[in-house]
């Protein structure tokens, strides 16, 4: 815990402030939510003192933890942007959401991710399709990338699909509709 912090409350990590920075941007920041900036401030009153304006560079803040805070998720070895929107908001096309709500902490370059990282969550999660139809050019493996999240999972796409697919994995008829795990 960080010294001076209240007892009361979970923290969930610990933010360094940097110049510029408030607790409006603070909480929009780590919160996804800039009212929730008296939540920053309940938390580390000790360390920020009677007036909430009166944050410094170098202020080690602990951001309020529970359920009212921003859901995350901490990048591992391999793990895409692409591949963390389609596990954990249940559609891989929303990684450009995932990107812009945690640009401070990715950097220029969407496609490089370092494992370790923090993540927020954009809220709701899209509904995770039941089924999809085969298109033009698509093999097993692109569904499972598309739609999984991770072309190595085409094996259980096809156990699941035997009967429409077929006995060869490698060919599939556009329009053949396949049931999701």
């Amino acid at each position: 815990m960080v010294a001076g912090m209240e007892r009361t409350r979970s923290v969930a990590h610990v933010h360094v402030v940097r110049r510029g920075e408030s607790l409006w941007s603070i909480a929009q920041d780590h919160l996804t939510d800039a009212t929730r900036w008296q939540d920053v401030y309940r938390v580390n009153r000790r360390v920020i003192g009677a007036n909430p304006d009166h944050i410094v560079p170098g202020m080690r803040l602990g951001m309020p933890g529970g359920s009212s805070g921003a859901a995350q998720y901490v990048v591992r070895r391999d793990d895409s942007l692409w591949t963390i929107a389609a596990r954990e908001l249940g559609d891989a096309s929303r990684w450009r959401e995932l990107y812009a709500l945690n640009r401070k902490a990715v950097g220029s370059d969407p496609s490089y991710l370092l494992p370790g990282t923090v993540l927020r969550l954009p809220h709701g999660r899209s509904p995770k399709p039941t089924q999809v139809a085969v298109r033009q050019d698509d093999s097993l493996w692109t569904i499972a990338a598309r739609e999984l999240g991770d072309g190595s999972r085409w094996r259980e796409l096809y156990a699941l699909n035997r009967k429409a697919i077929g006995s060869n994995p490698n060919y599939l008829l556009p329009g053949t509709v396949l049931r999701l795990p």
